[in-house]
């Protein structure tokens, strides 16, 4: 049985992966800052390293002896500079990566992280590719789409109103993939059941928009959805709404307007599917 450390456990996505390890009998040691966020995790015959990410000593210890690591930049929407933070955590990970001598260090990125402007908070995983390059880590970077956790603040809306608001253009096709399918794709690569390489696109079982994503939740609700398309002129009022720090509102309006000018595709590197349609998501998510 091999052993796999796991950041961002208090997260989604890292959660997802522990989950998707500890599926299939492999041994995991997540990642916390408090020790009190890995009990749940320790229950459940997990060990628990404390550490946080910026602390490259500690992380160094949490990494070290295991076969293989999934590491990620958590999402920060309190502070002016995300990108140059990204920036300085991306350095810390990949030094800890390598100095621990991990096999192999899964990295979650995104889709267009192979820009290094004009992609909003997307930046933010490009510089920490490139931070990965720098110290000659051993990774793969696993580029994902369009979280579909992402609607989940509208779900009541969705639920109560029958409406889904979006500021994505309600016919614009793309991928979108659930967190479960990202802990899934990571858990193959990790144990060599997909073959790592440099950069991994992770694409959804199929492209689908955002108007058939309100019909999936319409099937299972019994009652119309209809998507509620904000205009350009309105996005950064209602990325207003969101609390975030200014700085950061201004990422998302550009990394909205990157997805509607089509900036936000693949690069063509090796590609991995996920396994989940769009209409068992939504039943998942509603039936939770």
């Amino acid at each position: 049985m091999s052993l796999f450390a796991v950041a961002g456990v208090s997260g989604n996505t890292g959660a997802a992966v522990a989950e998707a390890l500890l599926s299939i009998g492999h041994g995991v040691r997540v990642i916390v800052r408090d020790a009190a966020k890995g009990a749940s995790w320790a229950m459940r015959g997990a060990e628990v390293a404390v550490a946080d990410l910026t602390d490259a000593p500690a992380l160094i210890q949490a990494l070290r002896g295991a076969d293989g690591a999934f590491v990620l930049s958590p999402s920060r929407y309190d502070i002016p500079n995300p990108i140059e933070a990204a920036s300085d955590l991306g350095h810390v990970l990949a030094a800890a990566s390598k100095a621990a001598k991990l096999p192999l260090t899964v990295v979650l990125s995104s889709i267009a992280a192979q820009h290094t402007a004009g992609t909003g908070m997307i930046k933010t995983n490009n510089r920490v590719e490139a931070a990965f390059k720098a110290a000659g880590a051993n990774a793969t970077f696993l580029r994902a789409p369009y979280f579909l956790e992402n609607l989940l603040p509208v779900l009541s809306v969705i639920q109560e109103q029958g409406l889904l608001p979006s500021l994505i253009d309600p016919d614009q096709r793309m991928d979108m993939i659930p967190v479960r399918d990202i802990g899934a794709s990571v858990a193959d690569l990790l144990t060599g059941m997909a073959a790592p390489a440099p950069v991994v696109e992770l694409h959804s079982v199929k492209p689908v928009t955002m108007r058939e994503v309100g019909a999936a939740f319409a099937d299972r609700l019994g009652k119309p959805v209809h998507v509620l398309a904000l205009p350009v002129a309105g996005w950064a009022d209602a990325v207003a709404e969101w609390g975030m720090h200014p700085a950061i509102q201004a990422e998302f309006v550009e990394m909205y307007k990157a997805i509607a000018d089509g900036i936000v595709d693949w690069d063509g590197h090796q590609a991995l599917y996920g396994r989940t349609t769009l209409a068992d998501w939504a039943g998942l998510i509603l039936d939770r």
